[in-house]
Order: C-alpha cells, then sequence, then structure tokens
C-alpha cells in the first residue's frame, strides 16, 4: 500500500520544553523502554506495523538525557 512505514517525532515530543530547572525536568523524565511514553509508542509501531523514531526526555537513576528512541513492528 501507500501507508507510511516510518514515523518521526520531534525533539522532547512527549514533554516539549516545558521545565525550568532539575526538579521539574524530574516529575517529566521517565526510563526508556519501561517509561509510559515508550510503552505506548512501541505498542504503536507494534499495531501499526511501522517504525516510529522519537525524541524522549530519559531519566536513568539520578541521571537525565534528551534521548531518541527506535520501535519497530515487533514492539
Amino acid at each position: 500500500g501507500l501507508g507510511a512505514t516510518v514515523v518521526v517525532l520531534p525533539e522532547l515530543a512527549d514533554s516539549g520544553y516545558v521545565f525550568d530547572n532539575q526538579e521539574e525536568l524530574a516529575a517529566i523524565a521517565a526510563p526508556i523502554p519501561a517509561g509510559r511514553s515508550a510503552v505506548l509508542l512501541c505498542s504503536l509501531a507494534y499495531e501499526l506495523g511501522m517504525h516510529i523514531v522519537s525524541g524522549l526526555a530519559e531519566r536513568d537513576g539520578d541521571r537525565f538525557f534528551n534521548a531518541a528512541m527506535l520501535c519497530g513492528p515487533s514492539g
């Protein structure tokens, strides 16, 4: 068909730049792949049979990252 096979979302697609300090960032950031946005995006990639690339605010313990995540059709 003519459907998309890859969707690329922008940097910090799940939150935008809505934080002014590290405490606000801590409330937004989540682990990858276990965070809510990551799980949702990978579920969508599986359901739609496509690849999804998204920028997310990632948290790993007390460290934060401006991360990019790729989910494929296998979830």
